[in-house]
């Protein structure tokens, strides 16, 4: 009688350990997966972020080589005047 109280502990034992690990299994992997949608939505987010960055960059170095080549325009026409005065 005292081998079977004790089998009946063990097994007892058992079914909790076995309900907890299976529980404490289904937690983690939907903590996972949850953790994983989050990770995917956020580099998603962070593409559409620096797509949308890369263009106002994109954006101002068109207007700074704009501006540059302007500049480079009115220097030249005033140092190619200044040589004609020189010259002349």
């Amino acid at each position: 009688e005292k081998m079977a109280t004790l089998r009946n502990h063990m097994q007892a034992f058992l079914v909790g350990g076995i309900s907890a690990l299976a529980f404490g299994y289904y937690r983690v992997h939907q903590d996972v997966w949850s953790s994983a949608a989050l990770v995917e939505k956020r580099i998603h987010e962070l593409g559409r972020e620096t797509v949308a960055t890369q263009t106002a960059f994109e954006a101002r170095v068109a207007a700074l080589e704009k501006e540059l080549s302007r500049l480079k325009a009115a220097v030249g026409l005033a140092q190619h005047e200044q040589q004609g005065l020189v010259e002349g």
